[in-house]
């Protein structure tokens, strides 16, 4: 039996200290082996100094406030999409950027305006002047001309504003649109400089390759991912016809007998026909609040009664129009109806009255269009009254000067040498003198109507 001295000693046995086992380094630090100081490690870390690494420099503001790398990917970064955050790229705040930072943004604009527009280098190179005065910002000096002075010609402030803004940001995801804008741009700067060769082959192209995709887009539905840049796309097409260079009477339709040659005219109801397309995405698109203002506008000179109570008194006898006529028996009823109170709407000048008096094009009939081709008397009548009054506001809005004036001249002429019936002549005093055909010296032509009609040169004599 043992005894309590031998227990103690076997305790004693079991529970001496195993040997120490080598350290178990999880956080992989090399220590110095034997022989080796800390001063010998060749492995050394210099304080104070981070590892080089990429810096992102264009990342969102997200990103740049949690101080986290951001991928840079547009419009919406990888880490704000995986925590479900709305990616804030637009709002960095009014720092300024240093020079590198500027460059590298404008490149990456410029770069990707190229590619939006379908532009590679060799196109790029084509299209762009080269020279002491070349840009590579070519597309970015555009896009800004645009922005600052192509839009702000429009009178309506929240229809401005959103050609400044939503409208820009849309067209960084839509070909056709950002085609049109540029092609905008490249049109008011050749208007200032006629003779740019290459800005107007830039011109061409973007036009061209603007309505090229556009046809393309308006074969698919339409709906809320593309209604924006569609209403967009048409407004500004229309620029293009309305704003020719050096456009004189004698090319208008009524001498030239070809259809196409009132394009500019029958482009104008391509608004209408979208908007009776996308009516129902209206509410949620960008062009809402503009649109909803220009309606009530509107509304408030839409007048359908029948008869000839408000009407224009001349051009209801000239066009034949009684007490019983309506929309539906007479085609001149609906464009006099419309034209009679803008002629009240005094005096004629006044920038307000634009929404309204320019309304009038777009909501012209294919019917009315037509006669118009024929070279209907009484149509072309109701038109020359139409230009009459507008062609004070060509004070403010250079395309009346571009191409209404001479289009006014030119029915004015045609009237005057197709016709020796008295009412017609008659009538026609107002439009004639209004576009400055007929001049007596009472009249009140703006400077640039006197410059464009001395450019003109038009040989009729003075009444």
């Amino acid at each position: 039996m043992p005894t309590p001295t031998d227990n103690s000693a076997a305790l004693t046995r079991r529970r001496a200290p195993k040997p120490s086992a080598p350290f178990q380094n999880v956080f992989r630090v090399q220590f110095p082996t034997s022989g080796q100081t800390s001063d010998s490690n060749p492995v050394k870390r210099q304080s104070g100094k981070r590892r080089s690494h990429h810096k992102s420099r264009l990342g969102c503001g997200n990103c740049k406030r949690r101080r986290v790398k951001c991928d840079e990917t547009r419009p919406h970064c990888e880490r704000c999409r995986k925590y479900g955050i709305t990616c804030d790229f637009e709002t960095l705040g009014d720092a300024p950027l240093d020079s590198t930072i500027e460059t590298l943004s404008l490149n990456l604009i410029e770069d990707s305006l190229q590619q939006l527009v379908g532009l590679n280098q060799w196109k790029h190179e084509k299209l762009v002047r080269m020279g002491p005065d070349s840009s590579r910002y070519t597309n970015i000096a555009y896009l800004y001309h645009f922005i600052t002075t192509v839009a702000t010609a429009t009178p309506q402030p929240n229809l401005r504003k959103v050609m400044q803004t939503d409208m820009i940001k849309v067209a960084f995801s839509c070909d056709h649109l950002m085609h049109t804008i540029l092609a905008a741009a490249c049109l008011h700067l050749n208007h200032c400089e006629p003779d740019n060769k290459v800005r107007q082959a830039q011109e061409a192209y973007h036009w061209k390759s603007a309505v090229k995709s556009y046809r393309k887009a308006m074969r698919l539905p339409v709906g809320p991912h593309n209604v924006d840049a569609l209403f967009g796309t048409c407004m500004l097409l229309g620029t293009s016809t309305l704003c020719p260079i050096g456009f004189r009477p004698e090319q208008s339709w009524v001498f030239t007998s070809n259809p196409a040659d009132l394009n500019w005219l029958a482009l104008q109801s391509g608004l209408r026909c979208l908007i009776l397309m996308a009516k129902p995405y209206i509410p949620n698109s960008i062009w809402n609040i503009p649109f909803s203002e220009m309606g009530e506008e509107q509304r408030a000179f839409e007048d359908n009664r029948p008869g000839r109570e408000g009407l224009h008194q001349g051009l209801a006898n000239f066009c034949g129009i009684d007490e019983t006529t309506t929309e539906e028996t007479s085609p001149y009823y609906e464009p006099l109806r419309m034209l009679s109170p803008m002629l009240e709407m005094k005096p004629y000048d006044q920038v307000e009255h634009y929404n309204i008096v320019v309304s009038f094009i777009g909501r012209l009939q294919p019917e009315f269009i037509n006669l118009l081709r024929a070279k209907d008397t009484r149509a072309l009548m109701i038109l020359a009254y139409w230009m009459g009054r507008i062609c004070p506001m060509s004070s403010f809005q250079p395309w009346i000067v571009a191409r209404i004036v001479p289009e006014c001249i030119a029915v004015c002429m045609y009237l005057e040498q197709t016709s020796t019936d008295p009412v017609t002549l008659s009538l026609l005093e107002f439009p004639a003198k209004a576009c400055g055909y007929w001049r007596d010296g009472s009249e009140e032509l703006n400077p640039f109507m006197m410059e464009m009609l001395s450019e003109l040169q038009i040989s009729r004599p003075s009444v």
